[in-house]
């Protein structure tokens, strides 16, 4: 039998910690997006390496000295800079990643906070800046923003108001381009029901239905439950 040990990683590593050295263990992989989860991956085997096993002191640096690979290492030098590139060269122009939505239709509820979403790369890292319908946001009061490493960039919108809803552009730019990408704010609606399912009798081995009525805005996902 499996058990989850981590999730949420973003990278093709993974540290597991708190493993009995006197037991083998074997691991799978998942990987999940927004559509689903992957089948599990064929199993990795760890094996005891050593039965007498000394106090393990988790080493945080590479020593003075040692050689060091920047596309394999798991340690780093100390003071190393994690925005260095690993070559010579290593640069490209702003690129975004396409939106989940085809459309880049994003949702908010007024009266709400509500974070827009880009996924943008580029070396030396981009600085960014945002329109509303054209028009420069600025920054502060209502609106902030965040840029994260792994290129997730939000916009945050305090307390949406119905003159909010439009369409919001993040520009990217650094030495080597430019690049831009348009998202269309929308005002949302909780799913509520106009008519809720009543209760019904059916003969049996004969057809009936059941239904309600239902609003909200994008239009709702709908689930069907019998007993738990």
């Amino acid at each position: 039998m499996y058990i989850q040990v981590r999730s949420g990683v973003r990278g093709c590593c993974c540290d597991i910690r708190n493993l009995d050295p006197m037991s083998d263990y074997r691991f799978r992989i998942r990987v999940e997006n927004s559509f689903g989860v992957s089948d599990p991956s064929p199993h990795n085997s760890t094996s005891r390496d050593r039965l007498n096993l000394g106090p393990l002191r988790p080493q945080r640096f590479l020593e003075p000295g040692a050689p060091f690979d920047a596309n394999s290492s798991h340690v780093f030098p100390k003071d190393f800079d994690l925005d260095r590139p690993p070559h010579e060269g290593y640069t490209h122009a702003p690129r975004f990643l396409s939106q989940e939505d085809p459309y880049g239709h994003q949702y908010g509820v007024k009266n709400q906070n509500v974070s827009l979403f880009w996924y943008v790369y580029g070396y030396p890292k981009p600085t960014v800046r945002f329109t509303f319908n054209n028009e420069p946001v600025d920054m502060g009061g209502r609106f902030d923003f965040s840029y994260t490493r792994n290129g997730q960039l939000t916009l945050f919108v305090n307390r949406m108001l119905d003159r909010d809803a439009g369409w919001y552009e993040a520009i990217a730019t650094n030495a080597h381009g430019e690049a831009r990408q348009q998202v269309k704010l929308e005002v949302a609606e909780h799913p509520r029901f106009i008519v809720r399912p009543e209760e019904s009798v059916f003969v049996t081995r004969k057809s009936g239905r059941l239904q309600c009525r239902i609003t909200g805005y994008p239009e709702c996902q709908v689930k069907w439950f019998k007993g738990q």
